[in-house]
């Protein structure tokens, strides 16, 4: 047993080695009840890698626009995150009535295997990788069966093509194994009550997150039309009602759930201003304030439908508007926002990226293979889940379309947990200029104001400071 997870851990060494370019050494040492395992790993070619930019604090000056200095440094201008959130208490109520038909035991087991997969769901294959994953395998088996020396001896032809056939279906069926099998989900009764009870909080609190953003760094937005696409259960109206309540004249909810939209309208019973349709207006002469899709664009078959929709969805944000798009915080809804950026940018030059970049650059951390995302916590419905406080992970994209410059600075922002120590803090920043930066404050160099107020920046807050790239040290992270 001891041998065969030496040769496993070799081999995932050797797909370690070809995958990151490291040279990766290892020593073994198996006796009858335990394995040791010690693992180096070198760079084979340093100056290849990408590196984040380390900044010592004196490359580091506060931004005269910000308030620091001037209130507590907890409420300094950087400060975004919100504390653990609550879902209205009214909303509340009426999720319980609408899991009334079922069972504690039932709502469990379905929210969780929901919520498990939903987290876990990776986009769907293209049809041009299916294909070229078709040819590889049909390739293969034409070499087993030795149909190429059939046809140069100019065989039974019948029997050739008999064979070809064969490999095809063979071909198509191993491929089949091996990509990813995506299936749309079907929203009925139960799926969306399951939905609106184990994932309508965590929807409501990223949406509430990213949007009182919106409202702290640009006050004078103040929007009297929504248009939500795959409103679902209707999280996003939660949200915008609780920040701009009754400001907001015109509510445009586009699902194609009828189970989903019922269940919305039983849960927001004070939002009477809420039309639900199954489709987007045809008119392109309508047009939304705000135009948010949460948890949406994975939800569709194709990079091709992805581009479709943000493109309508762009079309549909008036001047002076925002467009919102939430994806969850892994590698996929990573990937989904970044294409929706990239087409967005190049099909409209003017177009502003609000949040959570500072720049139009290339994301960096798209660089470095790492996935931009960011924690909410918030509470569930106490009684129908025992663990209350929970944390939503979530990817986001804010972009701004231009009618008035906005008003809000481009500082950088923290993408990763600050590292607080004794007299130290470490911050990893987006920068402005799409790079990333690792600056390490000190307490007796530093700015007494400045080390405050970085101390309690977290995830995804902003720092109102201007960073100098030209005091970049070596080293990577």
């Amino acid at each position: 047993m001891n041998h065969q997870l030496i040769i496993r851990t070799r081999f995932a060494l050797l797909n370690l080695q070809n995958k990151f370019m490291y040279n990766c050494n290892y020593k073994a040492k198996s006796t009858r009840r335990r394995c040791y395992c010690t693992i180096t790993a070198t760079s084979q070619d340093n100056k290849s890698r990408p590196r984040i930019k380390r900044i010592l604090q004196d490359g580091v000056t506060t931004d005269k626009r910000s308030n620091i200095g001037f209130v507590k440094a907890r409420h300094h201008d950087g400060i975004v995150n919100v504390g653990c959130i609550d879902v209205p208490e009214a909303v509340q109520r009426s999720i319980l009535k609408c899991a009334q038909g079922y069972s504690q035991k039932e709502i469990t087991d379905m929210t969780k295997k929901l919520s498990d997969y939903l987290k876990c769901r990776e986009l769907p294959t293209e049809h041009k990788e299916f294909k070229g994953v078709v040819t590889e395998k049909f390739d293969l088996f034409r070499m087993d069966t030795g149909i190429s020396d059939l046809i140069s001896d100019q065989g039974d032809l019948k029997g050739v093509v008999e064979l070809v056939k064969m490999a095809g279906k063979q071909a198509v069926l191993a491929a089949k194994q091996e990509v990813y099998r995506w299936r749309g989900i079907d929203y009925d009764s139960a799926t969306a009550t399951a939905y609106l009870v184990g994932r309508g909080p965590a929807n409501y609190a990223a949406t509430l997150r990213v949007l009182n953003e919106i409202r702290l760094r640009e006050p004078w937005f103040d929007p009297t039309s929504v248009l939500d696409f795959g409103s679902g259960v209707g999280t996003t109206v939660w949200a915008a009602d609780h920040l701009w309540g009754s400001g907001i004249r015109d509510y445009f909810a586009v699902d194609i759930s009828s189970a989903a939209a019922d269940l919305a309208r039983r849960a927001a019973p004070l939002a009477t201003n809420v039309t639900h349709r199954e489709f987007l207006p045809a008119s392109t002469q309508v047009r939304y304030d705000l135009v948010v899709a949460t948890y949406s664009l994975i939800e569709l078959p194709g990079r091709r439908f992805r581009n479709h929709a943000v493109a309508t969805l762009w079309n549909k944000t008036n001047p002076g508007g925002f467009l919102v798009l939430i994806e969850h915080g892994n590698p996929f809804g990573h990937s989904v926002l970044l294409e929706a950026r990239q087409l967005i940018l190049d099909s409209d030059p003017s177009c502003s990226v609000f949040a959570p970049c500072s720049h139009h650059l290339v994301c960096p951390m798209s660089r470095f293979s790492l996935t931009c995302r960011f924690s909410q916590t918030f509470h569930h419905c106490k009684p129908l889940n025992n663990h209350s406080v929970h944390t939503e992970w979530f990817s986001y994209l804010v972009l701004y379309k231009p009618r008035r410059p906005l008003t809000a600075a481009t500082w950088p922002r923290a993408v990763d947990h600050v590292r607080k120590r004794g007299k130290h803090i470490i911050c990893q920043l987006c920068c402005s200029d799409g790079d990333l930066a690792k600056v390490t404050f000190t307490k007796g160099k530093t700015n007494p104001l400045l080390y405050k107020a970085t101390r309690k920046i977290k995830l995804g807050d902003l720092l109102p400071v201007v960073v100098n790239v030209d005091s970049a040290g070596g080293g990577d992270s």
